[in-house]
């Protein structure tokens, strides 16, 4: 196997990881269909809820059949063929960190837009009251999706900084 095998594989994991993890919010998401701000009034349809269950199956796919794009696109800036080639410490820790880093983008997607259901729920109940916990969450969300992107689009520079880091432990012991 090589590395652009390997990270195509990785890429169509985590797309499975993705599917089941929206089909696993599927109920909650369907129950927040309508919204009904008091017990008088007769539901108000929500129309972010079948939107966000698209998108969520539109990632999936994307990533399933476009695992071989994604993977060309990881792997553009390498020198090497890709047939025969065995991957190096280096190149599989660089695929590793790119997809823990893709999974955690994709995973925080569902929880993102659970969030800001609610928030729009709150919205359209006409509640002015925003909590301290409901912008600590935004604020959580924003963190995680800012470090699953750093960990995507720089994990070479990541790989590169972890072996400096070796070298130079390595020359203060033997020095």
């Amino acid at each position: 196997m090589n590395k652009h095998e390997a990270t195509e594989l990785g890429i169509r994991l985590i797309a499975v990881l993705n599917l089941t993890s929206l089909l696993s919010t599927l109920p909650y998401l369907l129950s927040l269909r309508e919204v009904a701000p008091n017990l008088e009034q007769v539901g108000v349809h929500n129309p972010w809820i079948t939107s966000l269950i698209i998108f969520g199956l539109l990632i999936s796919i994307f990533l399933w059949f476009g695992a071989n794009r994604i993977a060309q696109w990881m792997w553009q800036g390498s020198t090497e063929s890709n047939q025969g080639v065995s991957m190096t410490a280096t190149q599989l820790q660089t695929i590793l960190f790119s997809a823990v880093g893709l999974y955690l983008l994709v995973s925080i997607i569902p929880d993102t837009f659970e969030f800001l259901v609610y928030f729009g729920q709150m919205l359209v109940a006409g509640s002015n009251f925003i909590a301290l916990s409901d912008y600590a969450n935004a604020i959580g969300y924003l963190v995680r999706v800012l470090i699953s992107a750093w960990l995507l689009f720089n994990s070479a520079s990541i790989v590169a900084v972890m072996q400096r880091g070796k070298r130079s432990s390595s020359r203060r012991k033997t020095a």
